[in-house]
């Protein structure tokens, strides 16, 4: 099944808009720098870029554009940066290996591959606490990390295969296979979708066997780049390495594909059923499952312009959980 191009009235009247004033669609990382992208996701553009006084490794931004996670590519220091606002340094571990956020932003974890251990940050953007979880035995690569909304839950895949932990800090095997290439929760609770190279499965409960169940959403050949599920939940979005989009309906399990003739590395939410698929100003690609039709991916074009001003950033500390 192909998806319907979306109609042409919203770009037009998104060009209307741009000339009156451009909204923010959302906050693009490009290199080691984040972009503002104006407009709609059908006729959007890209504006200045953010000057924040640092150049940036890691960047993740909260799917509801009201911040940025970043490494200082020097110094490895964490930062929240609110654009148009303030940028603070988070009390945290320096120079983590991967930053994600949670599907609304509320939290966000990080990884240390040299500590072997998760920074779980919670209560996003306005009043930071941090927890620690130590994952000694995963001393490979991680392929993909994600966390709930309330901070509680986190899942790590690698090639020993995908793990969850709870409240109880402890971790519970969800998935065997060495082939996970792509998690994310859905949003507002723990039932967790995990990509492999054969299937995309959900799974509720804390571990296989002790409660949980497993629910096979999709099936077929797949090199997944990203994943990520719409703000209501009823749709899970799987971005294929090849540039196929494929978007399931969570409750019926059916199925619709796109091609963004791009080259996606990821799955980025922009608010509701909204996602960013790269994060290059070239060939930007966007995608929505909303609306009666929903619309094919669509590419924003570059337009350079200026800075904003840099800000002072003050250090924050997080208020911490003891370490598990």
């Amino acid at each position: 099944m192909r998806l319907a191009p979306i109609a042409l009235v919203l770009a037009a009247a998104a060009t209307l808009s741009a000339q009156i004033a451009a909204p923010l669609l959302g906050w693009l990382p490009e290199g080691a720098q984040i972009r503002r992208m104006n407009g709609l996701p059908a006729a959007a553009t890209l504006g200045a870029t953010a000057n924040v006084g640092h150049l940036l490794a890691h960047t993740a931004v909260s799917p509801i554009q009201d911040y940025v996670l970043a490494s200082d590519a020097g110094t490895g220091e964490v930062m929240l940066i609110v654009p148009g606002g303030s940028t603070a340094t988070l009390d945290t571990p320096v120079h983590p290996d991967q930053i994600a956020v949670s599907p609304r932003g509320s939290s966000a974890i990080l990884w240390f591959s040299g500590a072997a251990q998760f920074e779980i940050l919670s209560g996003l953007p306005a009043a930071p606490s941090m927890r620690q979880i130590g994952a000694s035995f995963l001393n490979t690569g991680l392929s993909a990390i994600a966390v709930s909304d309330d901070g509680q839950w986190i899942a790590a895949a690698s090639s020993a295969g995908v793990y969850q932990w709870g409240p109880d800090a402890l971790p519970h095997q969800l998935y065997g296979g060495s082939d996970a290439a792509a998690l994310a929760f859905f949003t507002g609770n723990s039932e967790l979708a995990i990509a492999t190279s054969t299937q995309l499965l959900s799974v509720v409960g804390s571990a296989a066997g002790a409660g949980s169940a497993t629910s096979v959403l999709y099936q077929g050949s797949f090199s997944p780049a990203g994943l990520a599920a719409s703000f209501d939940n009823r749709e899970i979005v799987l971005a294929d390495q090849s540039g196929t989009i494929y978007s399931v309906n969570a409750a019926t399990h059916a199925p619709s594909t796109a091609d963004c003739q791009c080259h996606p590395n990821g799955v980025f939410g922009l608010g509701g059923a909204v996602f960013r698929l790269t994060s290059s100003s070239i060939a930007q690609s966007s995608f929505s499952t909303q609306g009666p039709a929903r619309s094919l991916p669509s590419r924003v074009p570059g337009s350079p312009s200026g800075r904003l001003p840099a800000r002072r950033r003050p250090r924050r500390r997080c208020p911490r959980s003891p370490s598990a």
